[in-house]
């Protein structure tokens, strides 16, 4: 008699269950649709919080560099691991990037913390990179070349002098040693250009 006063609570709590597991299902697809999009305008946000930071000195402004060179790191891999890699969500993580390492370098600059030549330069060649896009046609694919390997690897570089930056005073850095520094990412920022300009025919 008990068994059979269970028995039609069974199916509910099936229906039940299912219902949580289709919702769960569809928060996650939620997640992954506009997780890697937040991530981006999050670091563009944090750029002015680092220059404000900046000035105010402390250990703020190397909590906000480490913060966006993660949503750097996780955002692309959010969106390729819910399969909503685009291409507009490619410019809008170089864009993310580039505000965000320009303003960052623009107050460290200010400060004298590093050379004028090194924003200077992020800014050439983002703006060679915004060019070359410019002339892709919609069905092009987009081959990685070794231009677009070594501007890969100039872009995380910049995130690791912005934080020697931001971190010399704190640690007892030689400041001629970071502008030094940050004359050599310049030149390192501008090769993929001049790959650019010698691959041509």
């Amino acid at each position: 008699m008990a068994l059979e006063c269970r028995l039609p609570f069974r199916p509910q709590l099936q229906a039940t269950s299912g219902l949580d597991s289709g919702a769960a299902g569809r928060s996650k697809k939620d997640v992954g649709r506009w997780g890697p999009n937040l991530l981006c305008w999050l670091r563009i946000a944090l750029g002015p919080a680092f220059a404000l930071a900046l000035g105010a000195g402390g250990v703020w402004p190397l909590a906000l560099v480490s913060t966006a060179a993660l949503t750097d790191f996780f955002d692309g891999r959010l969106a390729r691991r819910a399969g909503i890699a685009t291409r507009g969500g490619l410019y809008l993580d170089v864009a993310a990037d580039g505000i965000f390492l320009l303003t960052a370098l623009v107050a460290l600059a200010s400060q004298e913390r590093i050379s004028w030549l090194m924003p200077c330069a992020v800014t050439i060649a983002l703006s060679a990179l915004a060019w070359q896009w410019s002339r892709r046609q919609p069905g092009d694919s987009p081959v990685r070349g070794l231009a677009d390997r070594v501007g890969h690897t100039a872009g995380v570089a910049n995130y690791g002098l912005v934080f020697a930056a931001a971190a010399a005073p704190l640690v007892g850095l030689e400041p001629r040693a970071i502008v030094i520094l940050s004359l050599a990412m310049a030149v390192f920022n501008l090769a993929p250009l001049a790959l650019r300009l010698l691959k041509r025919p």
